[in-house]
C-alpha cells in the first residue's frame, strides 16, 4: 500500500484541506505474448480521507495535524508522499512540517503556477495548475480514482461540480467558488504520478 496526501492551504477566508489517497498494487498476470509479469489492471487510487480544517486555525496546528496524518499513513505503507501547496504562505508551513517527524514520509513542496512548464527549482516543484487539474481529470476518465468504503465525498463532489475553466486572452484560469478540496485532490493525484507503480 502507498499513500499520497495533498494539502491545500488557507486560513482566514479559504479553508485548508487535506485529501489522502491509497494505492494498492494491482495483481499481476503473465502475458501470453511476452511472458512478462504485468499488472492485471491499472492500480486504483482510493480516496481514504477528505477533511477541511476550521477557518482561522493557526499554521502551527495545521502543520502538526498534517504531520500526524502523514505519520499514521507512513507507519502502514511502503511509500508515503505529502504534497503541499507552497503558493502564498505555504513555504512557512513546509518549514514547520520539516521540523516534524514524518516517520519516513516524503515531503514534496509544490508551487502552483499559471505557466505551461513543470520545473524543479531550489527545494520545490513549480507545477502549472492546468497540469494538476489535467492529472485529476485523466484519473477520473480512466476509472483509476474511487472512494474507499465509508468515505463521504459530498463536499468534494460539490466543489468538483462548481469547478471549471475560465478562458482568458493571456491565460486560462481554473477555479470554483471553493476549490480547496479539489486542489488537495489534484496535489495528491500529482504525487501519485510522481511515484509511478514500478
Amino acid at each position: 500500500m502507498e499513500y499520497f496526501l495533498g494539502l491545500d492551504l488557507g486560513q482566514q477566508q479559504d479553508y485548508t484541506a487535506l485529501v489522502v489517497l491509497a494505492r494498492e498494487q494491482a495483481p499481476r498476470v503473465q502475458s501470453p505474448v511476452t511472458y512478462q509479469w504485468e499488472p492485471a489492471r491499472p492500480a486504483r487510487l482510493a480516496v481514504v480521507k477528505v477533511e477541511r480544517v476550521a477557518l482561522g486555525t493557526p499554521y502551527t496546528d495545521v502543520a502538526r495535524w498534517a504531520a500526524e496524518v502523514t505519520r499514521r499513513c507512513a507507519l502502514k505503507s511502503a511509500r508515503t508522499l505529502l504534497c503541499v501547496d507552497v503558493t502564498g504562505v505555504g513555504a512557512c508551513v513546509v518549514d514547520l512540517l520539516r521540523e516534524q517527524d514524518l516517520c519516513g514520509g516524503w515531503l514534496l513542496p509544490v508551487l502552483i503556477t499559471g505557466g505551461y512548464q513543470r520545473t524543479y527549482e531550489g527545494d520545490r516543484y513549480h507545477v502549472p495548475k492546468a497540469d494538476l487539474v489535467d492529472g485529476a481529470v485523466q484519473a477520473m476518465q480512466k476509472g483509476v480514482l474511487c472512494a474507499a468504503d465509508g468515505v463521504r465525498l459530498d463536499q468534494l463532489m460539490e466543489e468538483m461540480q462548481e469547478f471549471g475553466i475560465k478562458l482568458g486572452v493571456r491565460q486560462d484560469r481554473y477555479e470554483g467558488r471553493k476549490d480547496d478540496l479539489v486542489m488537495a485532490l489534484c496535489l495528491a493525484i500529482w504525487g501519485a504520478g510522481m511515484a509511478k507503480v514500478p
